[in-house]
């Protein structure tokens, strides 16, 4: 039998255990390759308020313990606020004479060192739930361009240690159940509660818990309840915190759509969040606003909502289908992890846009699996030679993707290059 399994993982080409190796390598590699333009960039948009010129931030005496025991910063994000404090006392007076605001470079590579330590995490988690493609998979979110915001931008990098700590969440919580000790779900909980202090926007993953169990067994019991019930304890006190905080700076611009017209934008700004991770061209900052143009539709405006519940009520039907259980999975991952962009919550941002290329650093990953682990096995039970077509299709895609991300990262080096492109 051994010979057997060994037989077919080295028919197909390369063995999984050297697949693996090489995609540690390459997937960081990639990663930092497409943003070195980034290296030289400097702070952008609000990178003052929330880095160089936060007073939590600078403060080396009792900084961090305003930052996780009080509500005097402009949101509640203790471990980002925690990660500034420490590389601005580590980089403060390199690059710029004391009393200025310190260079950005050293803050853009820790960015990057951390956007690739995200993807290698993402493949890991991919590949402990054998998912096809892992690999890919891990290859395009590292190079995809929609992510170079959440990575050049470096107060988002919220985003990037909110992923992260996800994907530990979840290799922890896989390990415990494969082995059943329980520090292995003490360790799941602990990384949450980091990935909720990095952003609180990670609050739906207990939902994706339930559907992992779905997905991986067919039913969800109630052992899976309970062990759900930290991570939502967990997910309801950090949200109120969130809007505890949040509330303080609501203005009256932050609530672009009113009433059941929210219901609507949430179909718009869905189907544009696919769109965009499946052709990511004519990126921006700050993308038009839609609030004119669907209230003025009416009813027609619901459309894009009504396609997307049709879709789900299809593959909900199907679900004991091969291909639609899979499908479902992906599309309900993307939906909780977009959930709280969609515009349901009042947001500082929806001042400017309903979208943003930032918002979709965590939901990007159910498409670019879904699309990605399709690709693979279509590609399985081809001739070698049409692999080797596939093979060479799939690397000129993540070389073009790669070529984007470049261009972009050099767009967002700095404010003048950045609100000219905007």
């Amino acid at each position: 039998m051994k010979t057997i399994r060994k037989q077919k993982e080295t028919a197909r080409g390369i063995p999984e255990s050297l697949m693996t190796i090489i995609a540690l390598v390459a997937i960081p590699l990639a990663a930092v390759i497409v943003y070195l333009p980034a290296f030289n960039g400097g702070w952008i948009w609000d990178d003052g308020a929330s880095v160089f010129r936060n007073p939590l931030v600078t403060d080396r005496q009792d900084g961090l313990y305003r930052t996780w025991f009080t509500t005097d910063n402009h949101d509640y994000w203790p471990m980002t606020t925690t990660a500034f404090w420490i590389q601005y006392q580590i980089f403060k007076n390199q690059g710029k004479p004391a009393g200025e605001e310190p260079s950005a470079r050293n803050f853009h590579i820790v960015n990057v060192l951390l956007h690739a330590l995200a993807a290698v995490l993402i493949f890991l988690v991919l590949k402990r739930l054998a998912i096809p493609g892992a690999i890919l998979a891990g290859l395009v979110f590292a190079v995809h361009p929609i992510n170079a915001v959440s990575v050049v931008w470096v107060s988002e990098m919220k985003n990037l240690l909110s992923m992260i700590f996800i994907a530990l969440t979840l290799l922890c919580y896989l390990r415990f159940e494969r082995l059943g000790h329980w520090r292995w779900y003490g360790m799941a909980l602990a990384a949450f509660t980091l990935a909720l202090a990095s952003k609180t926007s990670v609050v739906m993953l207990p939902f994706g818990l339930l559907g992992l169990a779905w997905w991986r067994r067919g039913r969800i019991g109630r052992r899976d309840i309970i062990l759900s019930g930290g991570f939502f304890l967990l997910s309801a006190v950090m949200a109120g915190m969130t809007v505890l905080v949040q509330n303080r700076h609501m203005g009256v611009l932050t609530k672009p759509l009113d009433g059941i017209y929210r219901l609507a934008g949430a179909g718009w700004v869905m189907w544009f969040y696919i769109y965009k991770t499946l052709l990511p061209v004519k990126m921006s900052m700050i993308y038009p606003h839609w609030k004119e143009t669907i209230e003025s539709l009416g009813w027609i405006s619901f459309l894009p909502t009504a396609a997307l519940a049709g879709i789900f009520a299809v593959l909900f039907l199907k679900r004991r289908t091969r291909w639609a259980r899979p499908v479902l999975f992906a599309f309900g991952y993307f939906v909780l992890a977009v959930f709280p962009v969609l515009g349901f919550f009042n947001m500082s941002f929806m001042m400017h846009s309903l979208v943003a290329d930032h918002f979709q650093y965590l939901p990007i990953i159910g498409v670019i699996s879904l699309v990605c682990a399709a690709c693979w096995m279509l590609a399985q039970n081809r001739k070698p030679q049409t692999r080797a077509i596939m093979g060479t299709v799939a690397a000129g895609v993540l070389v073009l993707l790669g070529m984007q991300t470049f261009r972009r990262a050099n767009v967002l080096k700095d404010e003048l290059s950045l609100w000219r492109n905007t």
